[in-house]
């Protein structure tokens, strides 16, 4: 009895590494995609229900105390993001767009399964190594589909997935304390196969983006409106913002592509606080990896980069809407966990 309750209790390991492989992967395939992440974000949910119940009892003492002892190496920035999406579903209840700004849900909401039972599952290091292939893993497999011509259906999707898993795989294997041969090796193949297909995928998304631009006097002329508008502002909407998706109305469904101006706009004072002050903890977090283990620490430095500088520029609906920014956040926050525990990997070790 007590082994079958062991493995039971064990589920939840196996159920995030399929709800991670299918979250990178379905969306690429449309609403059929889209069904195996929730069949598979289901199937997390049920077993971390499961392993809480067998490993904790389900005492909420208990489970306070994993949480945080799973998030002590970084716990503000667990924090921060949880207010910034408490936050967001305030601004979410008085949006002037709700049924645009809801179909951005069901991505975070699964993100946010994932968050959690990545704080679940990685209690040592070589999990948290294992989550990083799986990414590589899964970046691979859509390149091949790529060089091969498969019609997708979300290419956005498909190159993000893809870059992220390049610079996963490889900076992973450079820190890693495997031979130089064969380092190279695993490298050069991975580029190899992931390149041509980051410039196919990227290709493929420019005519919808192309269709979306807008012009630099445009896009001066909507910063020049917003700002207005700011001024113009009451004392309760200059705290809390006219409703998430406010910018879209007053571009027309364009955005303004800044999401520090979209927050101002949307939640006030309050979220631009929120959205700044968990950039620079982000920020503060990924410096911090560098001092102990630079090869790892350049992923998080590129993929939450990537995303910053996207929802910095081009992003409509801001960097909660990037499919890395919240695992990636989670990772990060492993990261630093391992590290306060003295849980050392043998990717910090510098490579020789």
């Amino acid at each position: 009895m007590g082994k079958i309750k062991n493995r039971l209790s064990q589920a939840p390991h196996l159920a995030l590494q399929i709800a991670l492989a299918a979250f990178l992967t379905g969306p690429v395939f449309g609403e059929k995609g889209w069904m195996a992440v929730f069949i598979a974000v289901g199937l997390l949910i049920a077993s971390l229900i499961l392993g809480c119940a067998l490993r904790y009892g389900g005492s909420p003492r208990r489970l306070r105390s994993l949480a945080l002892d799973r998030t002590c190496g970084c716990r503000t920035l667990s924090v921060l993001l949880l207010l910034y999406l408490l936050c967001d579903g305030m601004n979410f209840t008085y949006s002037p767009f709700k049924a645009h700004m809801i179909e951005r849900y069901p991505a975070i909401l699964c993100a946010l399964v994932l968050w959690a039972g990545i704080i679940y599952y990685i209690d040592r290091v070589d999990r948290l190594d294992n989550l990083l292939m799986n990414i590589t893993l899964c970046a691979l497999i859509l390149s091949v589909l790529v060089l091969a011509g498969f019609k997708m259906e979300n290419t956005d999707w498909a190159w993000r997935i893809i870059g992220a898993g390049l610079c996963t795989g490889a900076f992973f294997l450079v820190s890693a304390q495997y031979s130089r041969f064969f380092k190279a090796t695993v490298i050069v193949a991975l580029a190899a196969v992931m390149l041509p297909s980051l410039y196919f995928a990227v290709r493929w998304s420019q005519p919808a983006a192309l269709v979306e631009s807008m012009s630099a006097a445009e896009r001066q002329s909507l910063l020049s409106s917003s700002f207005l508008q700011i001024r113009d502002f009451q004392t309760a909407e200059m705290l809390f913002g006219r409703g998430a998706g406010y910018d879209l109305e007053l571009s027309g469904m364009q955005g303004i592509r800044n999401f520090l101006l979209c927050d101002l706009l949307g939640g006030g004072v309050i979220r631009f606080a929120l959205s700044l002050s968990l950039w620079l903890c982000i920020g503060y977090c990924v410096a911090m990896l560098f001092l102990n283990c630079t090869g790892v620490a350049m992923i998080y430095a590129l993929v939450l980069g990537g995303s910053f500088i996207s929802a910095f520029f081009t992003e409509k609906t801001g960097f909660l809407s990037d499919p890395l920014f919240i695992l990636y956040t989670a990772l990060l926050i492993a990261e630093h966990t391992m590290l306060k525990k003295g849980r050392a990997r043998f990717a910090g070790i510098a490579a020789k």
